[in-house]
């Protein structure tokens, strides 16, 4: 009497190769979708500065000045979301826990700097808010590139 299954060591090899090598194509997929998810190299400054619009609009002089700073950072900060979203295919809060920490480090980064030039333009030191501003400029500038960075490894890393 003939046997006519295929002994086991073979079908087990065959299907090791077969899932290795899906593996490696899912790998593979994972690095090409982290370098399509770049942003634009004008990204990180653009989003620094209109975080500065938000920090530097208490110290503008008059109701007008300060409601334009206000409104140009809040459209900006609309827009350049949108552009991030479209250009990455990744939403915001897109980077698990750590990109969440990144995206409230950012949040507070503004208000801390708001309230600094707040506690300035009481004082009438306006010229002053440059200071926060630069603060803040560098700090978003640097968290923004991080926020990438975090959901770059989040792509390509194996489940």
């Amino acid at each position: 009497m003939e046997n006519d299954s295929t002994p086991k060591s073979n079908s087990t090899n065959t299907k090791n190769n077969i899932s290795t090598d899906v593996i490696k194509q899912l790998q593979a997929d994972r690095l090409r979708i982290a370098e399509h998810a770049s942003l634009p190299s004008w990204y990180h400054p653009a989003l620094a500065f209109v975080a500065v619009m938000y920090v530097v609009a208490p110290a503008l002089s008059g109701g007008h000045e300060q409601n334009s700073g206000f409104l140009f950072a809040l459209v900006a900060t609309i827009v350049l979301v949108s552009i991030a979203q479209k250009k990455t295919g990744i939403k915001l809060g897109g980077g698990g826990i750590k990109g969440r920490l990144v995206s409230v480090a950012m949040l507070i980064t503004v208000l801390i700097g708001f309230i600094v030039t707040l506690g300035l333009v009481s004082f009438e030191l306006n010229w002053w808010a440059v200071i926060p501003a630069l603060a803040v400029f560098m700090i978003i500038f640097a968290l923004s590139r991080a926020y990438e960075k975090i959901v770059k490894a989040q792509i390509t890393r194996e489940r």
